[in-house]
């Protein structure tokens, strides 16, 4: 394998900010023993570092021990010459039970969504998260981020009423609301050809109320079909954003 070639190997991590060429960054906490214990670096080795922008550099390890120290040596070829993505996904996912939602925002996070939205809606069953389980998904999209090699980390918001999301409708060029009594129409997704920000609703183990799915359209969201199959909740919202990704020309 070429050097080039190995770089697209280079794992990837994520820090808020950094500075240029030549500059030494250093890495410590669950990102330094993951580095240390798991990938098992050492001193001389490479990775990649990206800001909270996503822009990517390359850089080499210098030190290591409980934390990592590292210099940065250049911007990474194969990023910065990635197309940029003209889908800019807000997934809307009403809380599952159990650790279902572990699933959705490292899935979700794979298939590149800007931001994911927890809703508390008519049918969620339990209470509401705390912050620790927020902090827990922020981790999770984080370590997913950097191992699909995204540009960023999407932002986990804090869990929030569903009359809060689709107040805020208007922000965004396309809603779209999956849902099980909705025609099927093949071409439902062909609209996001043109790219631009989207916000999907999906609904929990109940699915969305009769109440729900007209309060959302009302605000200007579409329904439509995911197929004839009933899809589980932390299923729908995958399949949702591979259908617009490739409608998009971007899968």
């Amino acid at each position: 394998m070429s050097h080039e070639e190995s770089r697209e190997r280079y794992a990837r991590f994520f820090l808020s900010c950094f500075g240029a060429v030549d500059d030494e960054v250093v890495i410590d906490g669950e990102d330094a023993h993951r580095i240390v214990r798991v990938l098992r670096m050492s001193v001389g080795e490479r990775l990649v570092l990206c800001d909270a922008a996503g822009v990517p550099f390359v850089a080499e390890i210098l030190d290591v021990g409980r934390s990592v120290r590292l210099r940065l040596l250049e911007r990474h070829r194969s990023m910065i010459s990635a197309p940029v993505e003209r889908l800019d996904i807000t997934l809307a996912q009403a809380l599952p039970k159990g650790a279902k939602m572990d699933f959705v925002v490292e899935k979700a996070t794979e298939l590149g969504v800007r931001r994911i939205l927890p809703m508390l809606t008519e049918r969620v069953i339990g209470q509401r998260e705390g912050d620790a389980r927020v902090e827990r998904w922020r981790r999770i999209a984080r370590e997913a981020a950097g191992q699909s090699r995204a540009r960023r980390i999407p932002e986990i918001a804090a869990p929030c009423a569903w009359h809060q999301v689709i107040a805020g409708l208007s922000d965004y060029q396309h809603a779209l609301l999956p849902w099980e009594l909705a025609p099927y129409e093949p071409q439902s997704f062909r609209r996001l050809a043109v790219g631009g920000s989207l916000l999907l609703l999906i609904g929990p183990e109940g699915g969305f109320s009769h109440r729900e799915v007209e309060e959302a359209v009302v605000q200007g969201a579409s329904t439509l079909s995911l197929g004839s199959r009933i899809l589980r909740t932390e299923t729908a919202g995958m399949v949702a954003i591979a259908l617009a990704r490739y409608a998009a020309g971007e899968m």
